[in-house]
């Protein structure tokens, strides 16, 4: 498995401002969404399973993204397993059900640089997550 995310703080709590660490002021907002060119890319794995990148650049700049792993279900209809992006100004992952309230807070993201930094490990997280339940079901 790959390291973790660089300035790691991850732990489990609604996505929102922690009163005793940040402020609004203090993370990061995104250019407005017409200003930006949305890219989604997504990529099979094998026939039940996906990765799927949504990538914002501003003036070439990433500055929004969310990497998800989907898997089909038996009604042929692909359903999230693992997400992690960084909006409401913190990168965060979604195990199942995309929930803010059950959403685990990676890092703050403070500047686009931090959104740039932040997207190969997130990916990397993600697909391991793949990786090892592909291992685990070889196994059975």
């Amino acid at each position: 498995m790959n390291e973790s995310h660089p300035l790691d703080e991850r732990v489990s709590r609604p996505i929102g401002i922690d009163s005793q660490s940040e402020t609004q002021e203090e993370l990061w907002h995104p250019p407005d969404a017409s200003l930006c060119e949305e890219m989604v890319v997504p990529v099979a794995l094998d026939e039940t399973h996906r990765i799927t990148m949504r990538l914002v650049r501003w003036n070439g700049q990433l500055v929004d993204w969310a990497v998800t792993w989907s898997m089909k279900d038996a009604d042929g209809k692909f359903r999230e397993k693992i997400c992690i992006d960084c909006g409401h100004g913190f990168v965060h992952r979604h195990d199942g059900k995309h929930r803010r309230e059950t959403a685990v807070v990676i890092r703050p993201i403070r500047t686009q640089a931090d959104v740039q930094q932040s997207f190969q490990p997130s990916y990397d997280e993600v697909y391991d997550a793949y990786i090892s339940f592909a291992e685990q079901q070889v196994e059975k």
